[in-house]
Formats: structure tokens, C-alpha cells, sequence
């Protein structure tokens, strides 16, 4: 059941009303992170306004991003991070995703291209070596050193194991997010085995088709929320995160 969300934020004399809508919030960072995000150990330097912010990159830890980046947050009509909760000089790991076609802030009709989603936790605290945010559902841990944390990545991501990039983007799992039943494609790999994971890490549906390249499995008995799907080829394994809505 979705709920909406409405509190007043007030800074720089501003005043924004947030209208989110998203499902119950869930707070391991893992959950959020994928292959296709942009991972970072950012400053924040500056506030555009209430509704956005200037991030300066301490390292990159998943994909590169520029040396400064203006970052969308939420704006009264996304569900993106709500940057009041943090203060000039705070340092974060930040999981980004980035929009290359620009998107547009309802509050100061500025364009990004840059946004931090927060339906999920897409950040961890950061000082003196340590996170502080949980990584995972299966663990109660709130504080992880960060060069752990960095050693550790590829168990976060949904990244393929044992496979090229030129066969990894060969496979296709759709639609994202889906309501009943997700399909698979996977050109010239055969399937030999699909695995699918709910948030907390249990195997709810387990397939091993013949010879096929091509699936459909239905996830319909399921509640919603995000789901991992883990699929076994001649190549190697792919994982992807998915949500059902």
C-alpha cells in the first residue's frame, strides 16, 4: 500500500512541501545499488537551494563522475534525497544515477543531470574510515569500514559473475518495473537455470528450463517490492534487481 508523505522543510527563508509516494522505505543500501549506478565518496560543498545541491568527488568506488557534480534532490514533486537532513561538509557515499538528458527542478526550474532517488537508502555517512547505514537486509550492522565496504562492492551490485560485458549485454530482463510475470531474452546463451531472491534474501521460485533462450516466469502469488533474479548461463551468472509494483 503506497502512503503519502508530507512535511515542510524549511531553509534559506524557503518553504517546500513534499508529495512522495512510495511504498514502505526500506533502508539497506544494497538494495538500492546496481551496476548501472554511479557509487562515490562525495563532500557536499554547497546548497543550490533547498531542493538541490553541489557535491565535490573525494573517489570514485563504482563507475567515475566528474570532479563536481550539481545534484537534484527532492523537490516537492520527486521522491529524491531530502538534502535538509545534511549540512555543508558532510561526506558521503552517495549511490547517483545520472540522467544525461536532463531533468528539471519544479522548485527553481533549474535542469539536472544528476538525482539521488529515496524510496530505498541511497546513502551511507561517512567519517574517519567508517560507514554508517546498513548494507543488507540479513545483517543488523549499522557501522562498516569503508575500505571494507569498497573491497566488498561486487556482493552489493547486481553485477554478472564470470561473464564478458559483450555477452552480459546481450541479456534483457523485462518489463522493470513489472506487475505479474518478468521475460527473459538472452539471445545465443542458453538459460540453464533462473533463481529468483525476495528482499530478504529468501528463494521464492527456482526454474531450470531446457535448452532455451528465451522465458517467462510469473511472480503474480508475490507481494510487491524488490526482487532478485539471478540467472544462470554457459558464460557465467547475471544478476539484476528488480521491482515489483
Amino acid at each position: 500500500m503506497f502512503k503519502w508523505v508530507f512535511t515542510l522543510a524549511f531553509l534559506f527563508n524557503a518553504i517546500l512541501i513534499y508529495a512522495c509516494s512510495c511504498g514502505p522505505y526500506i533502508d539497506p543500501f544494497c538494495h538500492s545499488a546496481d551496476s548501472t549506478d554511479y557509487i562515490a565518496l562525495v563532500e557536499l560543498i554547497s546548497f543550490d537551494d533547498v531542493s538541490a545541491a553541489q557535491f565535490k568527488r573525494i573517489e570514485n568506488i563504482h563507475k567515475e563522475i566528474p570532479d563536481t557534480i550539481a545534484v537534484l534532490g527532492q523537490d516537492g514533486l520527486n521522491c529524491n534525497l531530502d538534502f535538509t537532513a545534511f549540512e555543508v561538509g558532510d561526506t558521503l557515499v552517495l549511490n547517483l544515477f545520472y540522467d544525461g538528458l536532463e531533468v528539471q527542478n519544479s522548485y527553481n526550474l533549474e535542469f539536472y543531470q544528476w538525482q539521488v532517488f529515496d524510496c530505498t537508502r541511497h546513502y551511507l555517512e561517512y567519517s574517519s574510515g567508517i560507514l554508517y547505514g546498513r548494507l543488507t537486509s540479513a545483517s543488523t550492522q549499522v557501522e562498516t569500514e569503508y575500505e571494507h565496504f569498497k573491497e566488498q562492492l561486487f556482493t552489493c551490485l547486481d553485477i554478472s559473475l564470470n561473464m564478458s560485458e559483450l555477452y552480459e549485454e546481450s541479456v534483457q530482463i523485462y518489463p522493470n518495473p513489472f506487475q505479474e510475470e518478468i521475460r527473459i531474452d538472452t539471445e545465443d546463451l542458453i538459460i540453464m537455470q533462473v533463481n529468483v531472491y525476495n528482499i530478504n534474501g529468501q528463494l521464492i521460485q527456482s526454474v531450470k528450463p531446457a535448452n532455451v533462450h528465451s522465458l517467462k516466469i510469473s511472480i503474480s502469488n508475490h507481494d510487491s517490492g524488490i526482487y532478485l533474479v539471478e540467472i544462470s548461463t554457459p558464460k557465467g551468472i547475471i544478476r539484476r534487481k528488480l521491482l515489483k509494483s
